[in-house]
């Protein structure tokens, strides 16, 4: 069936379907709703015209909704493609079977295709978006058969990084282009180093590289229950895969068509790159010494047998670990406890040698929440003003020394609440009115959709 009608570039006819319409499948329980969507490309002023399909009832059966988005530039429907309708009735059917599909997930479709597609792939929608669709909501990119096969062997992100470098677009793209090149895979196979190594997902954790360290981070309880150490051998290299770090403003790529290049960067209109999210952790034993660098998409440590002893007896046992250097990257592995807040903690020796520093931070709401509303290169600069202006107004009280707790709930409406709360300053009343009147003066950004509350702790040690 010829779904799209090319239009003719003099005096297109009137559309034949009129939008937004909705499209009842089950009588009150699920329904799909069909709506014109401009994609508007990052940095430019070019907008892509597509038709978007947002189902409605998932939710009611534990299954997140899905956000469906075609490409129709420069064409008109005469009849509606049925195919995103139908995959939304078979989504129904499966998580009413308890077969639930989440971020990350990838569905490859049997001798039937969707548009010609063979597979998809769920990813969180842009939250720029979020007035568009619930909380919580998947968006869903068409794959060709190739590329949703080899999710398992070079993880997701590989995939999404290339596609958003294809679109110029970051982190990938949430629409599907009918039309898109497909993907260099099997140049990939024959050319990526992941083809001579252990490949394992760990799609809760992340990874990025900033200020010379590469960081792996991850909610406990997510260590494949298969694996142990009598199963790794330091003759065997092992590449690990996360997803998307939320507080990145790039993330690796790699054109396996033009390998001349090396490694790239996609980023959104003015990210300098300062959290660069990697696509796999590749770990090397049987080194004189730890170093490290960027291999490909992602980060590469390589390390003596008996620091990949200590890196897979910390991974296993879900425990920090970290490899220091002068001469690369260093590396520092953490985990929290599942369902904890995310907690932020600045390092360094400045940090820990500062009379008045901020010591920790709690996002106190869940990171996908966190990711929807902020963007967390703001809240470091808001916290950076914070402690500006509490070492500012503490100049005239060099004697005190405690401890102080903001307790901050930002608002969609540009509302903010601020607490403050102090341990160890005693008799200290002029002092915390002076901290308070300051933090009071800082113009804070809003949420996007949601409060979102947060605490900020902050040592002061005695300067006199």
């Amino acid at each position: 069936m010829n779904l799209f009608r090319r239009r003719k570039k003099k005096n297109p006819p009137d559309p034949t379907l009129t939008f937004p319409q909705t499209i009842e499948l089950i009588p009150g329980e699920l329904s799909v709703e069909v709506f014109l969507h401009e994609v508007q490309i990052m940095g430019t002023n070019k907008q892509i015209p597509t038709v978007a399909y947002l189902s409605k009832g998932l939710a009611a059966i534990g299954q997140k909704e899905v956000f469906f988005v075609l490409k129709n530039e420069e064409q008109r429907y005469e009849e509606l493609p049925p195919e995103p309708i139908h995959f939304v009735n078979t989504i129904y059917a499966y998580a009413q079977k308890g077969q639930i599909v989440d971020r990350g997930d990838i569905t490859q479709f049997g001798a039937r295709d969707v548009l010609g597609w063979k597979g998809v792939i769920y990813v969180s929608p842009p939250a720029h978006l979020s007035h568009l669709f619930p909380d919580p909501c998947l968006s869903v990119i068409l794959l060709s058969a190739s590329e949703v096969q080899v999710i398992q062997e070079v993880g997701a992100m590989r995939i999404l990084s290339m596609l958003g470098k294809q679109f110029a677009y970051y982190p990938f793209p949430y629409w599907s282009d009918l039309q898109r090149k497909e993907l260099p895979i099997q140049q990939m196979m024959q050319q990526s180093v992941l083809g001579h190594m252990k490949c394992l997902s760990i799609g809760s954790a992340h990874l990025s590289l900033s200020r010379n360290r590469i960081r792996w981070t991850a909610p406990k309880g997510n260590v494949p229950a298969f694996l142990t150490m009598d199963k790794l051998s330091t003759n065997e290299a092992v590449a690990l895969f996360p997803s998307l770090d939320p507080q990145a403003n790039a993330c690796l790529t790699y054109s396996f068509d033009a390998p001349e290049n090396g490694p790239q960067a996609i980023s959104p209109p003015g990210g300098d790159g300062s959290v660069l999210s990697g696509c796999s952790l590749m770990l090397v034993a049987g080194q004189d010494h730890y170093s490290s660098k960027i291999v490909e998409d992602g980060f590469c440590l390589m390390l003596t047998d008996g620091e990949w002893e200590d890196f897979w007896q910390a991974f296993l046992n879900e425990r920090a670990v970290s490899f220091h250097t002068d001469q690369t990257y260093s590396f520092e592995m953490t985990w929290r406890e599942a369902g904890e807040t995310v907690q932020y903690q600045p390092k360094g020796e400045m940090a820990e040698k500062a009379p008045i520093h901020v010591d920790h931070i709690h996002l106190l709401t869940d990171e996908e929440t966190v990711e929807k509303n902020l963007d967390l290169n703001n809240l470091s600069d808001l916290i950076y003003t914070l402690e500006h202006a509490i070492i500012t107004s503490l100049e005239a009280y060099p004697e005190v020394s405690g401890r102080l707790r903001l307790s901050i709930t930002l608002h969609p409406d540009k509302e903010v609440e601020l607490d403050l709360a102090s341990e160890g300053f005693e008799q200290a009343d002029d002092c915390l009115q002076a901290v308070y009147d300051a933090l009071l003066q800082i113009e804070a950004f809003p949420s996007k959709t949601d409060p979102i509350p947060f605490q900020v702790i902050v040592n002061v040690r005695n300067q006199s």
